[in-house]
């Protein structure tokens, strides 16, 4: 008994490792896409050592309605193991609000490659991925930075003190 316990806890143990052994590295939590860029691009990396992976990715926008303005190049590709690949954020339209940034969510699913015999029945993941996708205009950093400079304060020794308008009711 004490064998079987020990048996299952050392399996405890080491099942975060296999479980990270093999996967996708994506290169980033957010994507920043400046507006002079005219582009972004993220690395995505198959750090499985022997099957290749099937790489979805698309844009969309807070309301899920599939009509964003930014298309992702290439769209669907194969990713062999242990290979690298840059995914490119291009923008389609320039119907965007112009005094403020606009977030969207970039989707990158990976869908493993099935490596059974035939006629083995299996259980395979398709993991997808949200990103954060911020669309920054060009004059909304100067924007921010005027307002920095106009903000009224005092500094006291390591604290600073703001004035700050009466809430709105």
């Amino acid at each position: 008994m004490q064998c079987y316990k020990m048996a299952f806890f050392l399996s405890l143990l080491f099942c975060p490792l296999l479980a990270s052994a093999a996967g996708v590295a994506i290169a980033g939590t957010r994507v920043i896409y400046n507006e002079q860029s005219h582009e972004a691009d993220i690395t995505v990396k198959n750090t499985n050592p022997h099957d290749p992976v099937l790489i979805q990715s698309w844009v969309d926008d807070l309301a899920d309605n599939n009509k964003s303005p930014f298309i992702v190049t290439p769209p669907l590709f194969r990713l062999d193991a242990g290979d690298s690949n840059d995914l490119r954020v291009l923008l389609t339209s320039a119907q965007l609000p112009n005094d403020r940034e606009s977030l969207f969510t970039l989707n990158i699913k990976v869908i493993p490659a099935n490596t059974a015999p035939a006629g083995e029945n299996i259980l395979q993941f398709a993991i997808k991925n949200q990103l954060k996708l911020i669309y920054r205009r060009q004059d909304s950093r100067a924007r921010r930075s005027t307002r920095r400079s106009t903000c009224a304060g005092t500094s006291v020794a390591t604290t600073c003190r703001r004035r700050m308008p009466p809430p709105i009711m």
